[in-house]
């Protein structure tokens, strides 16, 4: 007579698991992602079991990406009840209609805006953890993906069942169990029919690919499950190397702008190289992978790129090549479309904030001393004519008399001149009166404007950086 061992419940294998790998600390604060999925709302009722015996305090957090509309609505209606139903608070936030970047598909710029929604409310309310219902199928419709996409390394990292703040309980666990527990379990959810579109990559691969490859290999998961692990030790390798070389060559010369010694890079395996530049670039965006074109676009740059040249990188990072070093910047987007001016009048006292840089005039009473920081000028008020001021960017046309000089020079030239990188340029301010250009900001002075031994009214221009690094 044979005897059957009971089974365990996919509850008693959570709860192994956590004790197994300690991703949830007791007494630990936790925000749960909640699409209205049969995943994630298995994974919130797995972890309100474990609420008490682990006094945890949970929140609910739905991110409505609002593509399906009325339904979009409906999931976001659904998973603020469930929450209530559960005694949890829940924070919600719609997909803002924004500009999507040219490099990433919309998938890529919605996942990233549904990850930048949750870090933030984990900051701002002082969470431990960020909980997803990631599980092993994803973790194989991932990898197969990026093979497609030609993906590298840390592509073939797949899912992370821990990177940072966020945790996939549910990682080591299939669809078919999660099925059977909510069915089991008697749960309701939502089911999203955009799921059974195989116009989408990941549903194409989902129901006519992966049914395909279990017929040769029935333990697919199982098999492909090792690949994560041979790909993250190997990444290991690479980022220890990458890390040396990080303290070595790399200046952060302003917030989201790099310097790097392009000589000195040049002597290191383009591995590294392109390493280097992806880890600057995702550190801040927490991007896990690039695709095959942007990577083969990027090794192209690196070996013949000239003086003046730039690429553009994912989530508007621009990489340029100038002179003696690489300048890795991040631009700013303008959403209106509108050209940003700070009009005012002359008073006793006036400062302005401008992006990065904070401007400040003052009337002065006495005379000032001799002064040769770029950054801090002085002008002959009476020149000013009453004319309104205005602080705004440089335009290409734009021409000044710089100190010392008798003819008009380009604003361009004169940046040119002073070897003034692109990225600089662009966020280059003048302050004009009138139609003027009185000051090229922490650059020149315009020569008509300066204070001379007949002067009897002066005022101090400043230009501060706010975000230089000493």
């Amino acid at each position: 007579m044979v005897i059957k061992t009971k089974e365990k419940s996919l509850l008693e294998l959570f709860n192994q698991h956590n004790e197994t790998t300690g991703l949830i600390s007791r007494s630990s604060r936790g925000l749960v992602a909640v699409s209205g999925g049969v995943d994630s709302v298995v994974l919130l009722d797995l972890l309100v079991n474990l609420q008490d015996s682990y006094d945890l305090t949970l929140t609910v957090a739905h991110f409505n990406h609002k593509i399906r509309g009325l339904a979009s609505d409906k999931d976001e209606s659904f998973t603020v009840s469930l929450a209530k139903k559960y005694g949890l608070r829940v924070f919600t936030c719609s997909l803002k209609n924004q500009q999507v970047e040219s490099r990433e598909s919309w998938e890529a710029f919605a996942r990233r805006e549904r990850y930048a929604f949750l870090t933030d409310l984990s900051d701002k309310k002082n969470y431990d953890w960020i909980a997803t219902g990631h599980h092993t199928d994803d973790q194989v419709e991932t990898i197969l993906l990026r093979i497609i996409e030609g993906s590298g390394i840390q592509g073939l990292m797949g899912i992370r069942l821990k990177n940072g703040k966020i945790i996939r309980p549910l990682l080591p666990f299939s669809r078919k169990e999660i099925v059977k527990y909510a069915e089991d379990n008697n749960l309701s959810y939502r089911d999203d029919l955009s799921n059974r579109d195989l116009s989408i990559p990941r549903n194409y691969l989902r129901h006519r690919v992966i049914p395909l490859l279990k017929e040769l290999n029935p333990n697919l998961a199982g098999t492909m499950s090792h690949l994560p692990e041979i790909a993250e030790e190997m990444d290991e390798v690479i980022s220890a190397d990458v890390g040396k070389l990080r303290k070595e060559l790399i200046v952060e010369t302003d917030f989201n702008r790099f310097a790097i010694d392009i000589n000195r890079l040049e002597k290191e395996p383009m591995l590294i190289q392109k390493r280097l530049i992806f880890d600057l670039v995702t550190d801040t965006e927490g991007t896990s992978s690039w695709r095959r074109h942007i990577w083969d676009e990027l090794s192209n740059f690196l070996e013949s790129a000239t003086t003046g040249e730039k690429l553009t990188l994912p989530n508007y990072w621009t990489l340029l090549m100038d002179r003696n070093r690489l300048l890795l910047h991040k631009e700013e987007v303008d959403i209106s479309g509108r050209e940003e001016k700070f009009p005012f009048f002359l008073k006793q006292h006036t400062k302005i904030d401008v992006d990065d840089h904070t401007f400040t005039i003052d009337r002065l009473n006495n005379y000032p001393e001799f002064n040769i920081d770029p950054n801090i000028e002085y002008i002959d008020i009476s020149k000013l004519r009453d004319k309104k001021l205005n602080l705004r960017r440089w335009r290409p046309g734009d021409r000044m008399k710089p100190l010392g000089m008798t003819g008009f020079k380009k604003v361009s030239d004169i940046l040119i001149d002073k070897k003034i990188d692109r990225f600089t340029k662009q966020e280059q301010y003048v302050l004009t009166a009138g139609r003027d250009i009185v000051w090229l900001c922490g650059v020149t002075l315009d020569d008509r404007f300066k204070v001379s031994s007949e002067t009897q009214v002066i005022a101090r221009i400043i230009w501060k950086n706010n975000n230089t690094v000493r």
